[in-house]
This record gives C-alpha cells, structure tokens and sequence, in this order.
C-alpha cells in the first residue's frame, strides 16, 4: 500500500520515490487515515501554503482510481489515505495461503477444541461471532502447526434448563409457534425461558414443575421427548 501511495504522490509532486518514503508517515490515529503525506516540503515549489497544497492535492488524487485505496482527505497540511482494508485483507489471506507461512511441522497431537456450544434455551447474536472468531483462528493456528484438529461443537440441548423452556411452552405459549410471532425459532424458545424463570421467581412450585419434567424426559416419557424434539428444532433452526 505504501508503495501505490508512492507511485500515486510521484506523478503530482515531482518528488522521488525516495524522498516520498521518508516523507510518508503513519498517523496516530486511525481516524486520520492509514498513511499520511505532509505537504510542508512542497511549499517553496507551489508557492502555495502546505494547508493549500494539500487540499489541492487531495482533489487531484481522489480523482483517480486505485486500487487499495478507498478515500483521500485533505487534514490540515497534510493529506491522509485510507486503505481498502478489505482488499488489504482478502490479499494477505492469499498470500499467506500460497506461501504457507506460519505453517511447522511439530509432531502431530489429536486436538479437540470445543466451540460454541450453544445453550438452546438462549438466542444465538451478533456477540457470539467473537466466541466462534477466537474459535476458529485458534483451530486454524493449531492446523499450521502440524496437528490433527477436531472440531468439536456439543449443542447443550438437555437437564433442567431445557425442562423450563417446555414448562414455559405448555403454560404461556398459547399455541403460539415462531411462525406466527414472526421470529427465529431460537430467540421464540429463548422467550419462553425467561418467560418461565420470571414467573418462577413469584411462583417456586413451578421450578418443582420443571424438575417433573426433567424426570419424565429422563425417563424416556415419549409426550416429553416429543416436546423436547419440537422445541429443540426450532431452536437450531433458528441457530442456522
């Protein structure tokens, strides 16, 4: 990227690659771009002040097209680029693909890592992304490394929190289904999970309701299991 930002500064400033590379700095923050150019050195040539010279540059350089490069704004005497950090992105990923860098060779270990693991009494969100993120990179690093990973993901669809959600169907949900509420079958059973524990706080008989009920599915009662399967479909339905 630097390099493009060299190339680009060369045809409208006169100034070598060399003096654009130690001229061109890092900001300190992002929000004022990824690489900065400041114009004070150019002054003397433009008979221009450096605030002048850098907005009159910044409009010549945004009007072309480069690739990597997703904006260029005029701060002062300075002009700030913006990466294309998606590009940048997809391009080390790529890279680091072709070369295989970061990969070893250690002695192979069989490797489980468990990840997410969701509850189906609880909606799956935007939050979970950074559990399954951390997940997947650290699956892929132990990868490099010359391991044989597997990736493990038990769905906690059973025992006595999965007991409230069905209490919690059979008393409030009225023959109600995420149809026709309108939402993701897991976010429907989430609702009626915190329906049931809510009541259940003014009302401890039905927590003994849904030990009842634990014991019945453990039991193998097949109206429990039923009802288990019906809710646990909707809910990774939902997940999905």
């Amino acid at each position: 990227m630097r390099n493009v930002i060299i190339n680009l500064l060369k045809e409208n400033t006169g100034l070598s690659g060399t003096e654009l590379e130690n001229l061109i700095e890092i900001p300190p923050t992002q929000d004022m771009g990824d690489y900065a150019f400041p114009c004070f050195s150019l002054a003397k040539q433009f008979e221009k002040s450096p605030l002048q010279i850098a907005e009159d540059l910044a409009k010549q350089l945004t009007q072309k097209e480069t690739k990597g490069i997703q904006s260029i704004k005029s701060r002062g005497a300075y002009v700030n680029f913006f990466v294309d950090k998606l590009l940048l992105t997809n391009q080390v990923l790529k890279e680091t693909k072709k070369n295989k860098w970061g990969t070893l060779n250690l002695d192979k270990k069989r490797i489980g890592i468990e990840y997410p693991s969701p509850n189906t009494n609880k909606a799956l969100h935007i939050g979970h992304i950074r559990n399954i993120s951390i997940g997947e990179a650290i699956t892929n690093i132990t990868k490099a490394v010359g391991n044989n990973v597997f990736h493990l993901n038990i769905f906690n669809d059973r025992g006595i929190l999965i007991s409230k959600s069905m209490m919690g169907y059979e008393k409030f949900a009225k023959g109600k289904i995420p149809e026709t509420e309108n939402k993701k079958g897991d976010q429907f059973v989430n609702e009626l999970y915190v329906k049931f524990s809510k009541e259940a706080k003014e009302n401890p008989e039905l927590d003994k309701g849904a030990q009842e009920k634990l014991k019945l599915w453990e039991s193998n009662d097949s109206e429990t299991r039923a009802l288990w399967k019906k809710l646990n479909d909707w809910t990774y339905a939902g997940m999905q």
